[in-house]
Order: structure tokens, then sequence, then C-alpha cells
């Protein structure tokens, strides 16, 4: 029988000393910053899709549109091709041609462009005998189908795209009272006292709300401007829709002493820590045939 003996794998032989058979292994790591070409381009899809859509000069226009056609005024006119087609308000026959307008005239496609029908004449089983004639009306101007939606009308169709905020611009009262001022001023506001509030009334719709802050400019103002820049109470008034064309502004929230004259100009402003960045504009509006 052969003995054997298990030796313990820590020892080369068996009364050598124990030994670590254990390797330490350093981990270490090498950054290097990833250096950007002449070509690196940041791609921001929404400022992308901003700039091709203002620059794009074809456009797809959704919805609908209805004529809503009453023909209101008559008259008389000395041109004969359209005088032999007006609604007469008599018979003619005293001489008076006195009418109205067709409705062709103000049509958005008009149906009396020139065209050739075809009709048959025989009514025989598995006979046609196909006679063709001009249809239209050709004594005020000839045109065909494709010209007929461009006889009456021209339309178009406007969308923000830029602004001026130096357009010069005039609020006038009654008594031709005029206040120059510029879009960067914002709108204009009548002021009037109601005892524990100042009431600010604009002619056109502000786009301010509770919680805002409006910055006011205008002819008389002595004060700082940040103290021109006072909190919104609340809007409107009694009248109905008001909401949108009046702000108030407690006596209590503004400077000791504060004081309006009888037109001031007013800014939106969000937040009245930061008032070097709100701006006023005039959009500039861009035609789309």
């Amino acid at each position: 029988m052969i003995k054997k003996n298990i030796l313990h794998p820590t020892k080369r032989y068996k009364k050598a000393e124990s030994e670590t058979l254990n390797t330490n292994i350093e981990l270490s790591e090498n950054r290097t910053l990833l250096r950007e070409g002449d070509k690196t381009i940041i791609l921001d899809t929404a400022t992308l899709f901003d700039k091709e859509r203002n620059t794009s000069i074809n456009y797809r226009i959704y919805g609908k549109l209805n004529m809503v056609f009453r023909n209101l005024y008559s008259g008389t006119t000395t041109y004969g091709p359209l005088e032999e087609e007006m609604f007469y308000l008599g018979d003619g026959l005293d001489g008076d041609y006195t009418g109205y307008l067709p409705y062709n005239e103000f049509a958005f496609l008009r149906d009396d462009y020139i065209r050739e029908v075809f009709s048959s004449v025989d009514d025989t089983n598995g006979t046609y005998n196909p006679t063709s004639f001009v249809k239209g009306y050709s004594g005020h101007t000839t045109f065909g189908q494709l010209d007929a939606p461009f006889k009456n009308w021209n339309l178009y169709l406007t969308y923000v795209y830029g602004q001026d905020e130096t357009y010069p611009m005039k609020y006038t009262l009654s008594g031709n009272t005029e206040y120059s001022f510029t879009a960067s001023s914002g709108v204009p506001f009548r002021v009037s006292d109601e005892g524990s509030y100042f009431k600010l009334t604009s002619p056109v719709k502000h786009n301010m709300g509770v919680g805002e802050y409006v910055i006011i400019s205008g002819d008389g103002l002595t004060s700082s401007e940040l103290e021109r820049t006072h909190p919104i109470t609340y809007v409107g008034d009694e009248k109905h829709g008001s909401d949108e064309y009046v702000i108030n502004l407690y006596k209590s929230d503004l400077s000791v002493g504060t004081s309006f004259p009888g037109v001031v100009f007013g800014v939106r402003c969000l937040d009245k820590t930061d008032i070097t960045n709100t701006k006023s504009k005039t959009y500039v509006d861009k035609n789309l045939t």
C-alpha cells in the first residue's frame, strides 16, 4: 500500500514555511478630456426647428374658411358686362339699372369659369353620341378653372417672426392729446386714484396677472427705476372682461408718497429682483401668401 501525504497549498514542501500565494493587483485609471475638433457642432433640435421654420417659404395651412355673404349695398355701373349680370331692384324698363352685384363677384371660388361640357343627345341603349359646348360667363372676364380661386381674393396669413423694441408709437386721447413712446416702454395705462389703490386701465390687453409686477414709466415720475416696479394686487373691476385691461396697485404696497400722472406706460415683470431682462416688444409679422 502506497502512503500518500497531502501537502498544504501554502507550502512548497513538507517542512517549509508557509508562503502567501495572493497577488495584489493595483487598479489605476487615466482620464483625458476629449478635444473637440473644428467641425464639431452642438445641435439643439428645438433651435434648429425654429430656424428652419422661420427661413422656410413653404407652408401647409390647416383650417377651413366659410363665406358669409350678405349683399347690403346696391348701386349702378356703366360697365356693360357687369351691368348685365346685376340683380336689379326694378324691371329696368324705366332706365334705372340700380341693383346688386352677383355672388360670384365675392365668392372665394368662382363657378362661372369657362369650361367645355359634354352631353349626350341619344338615349338609345348602347349608343353614345356626345356633343360638347362651352359653358361659363365670358362677358366680364375670361378665365379657366385653375384661375378661379385667384380672381376675387388674395389671402394672407401672418405669424410672429421678429420684433423692434425701438418702434415709435403714439397713444391719442380725446381732444387730440398725444403721448409718444417706443415699444420697449410697454402699453399705455390711464391712471385713476381710487382712494386706497390706483387703477390702471389699458386700451389693449395687458397680459398681466396677480402676483406679477409692472414696471411703470412716464413723464412726471421722480422715483428710482427699482421703486417703479410695483406688485399687482389684483386685476379687473366691476365690468365683465375687465381683468384683461385693468390692473390695480394698492398704495400700501407702494413707497410712501408715490403718485402717478394721468397716463403712464407699463411693462410686465415676473421677478422684481431681475428687471434687467424684462422687455416689451412690438412684433413684426411675416406675410405668407
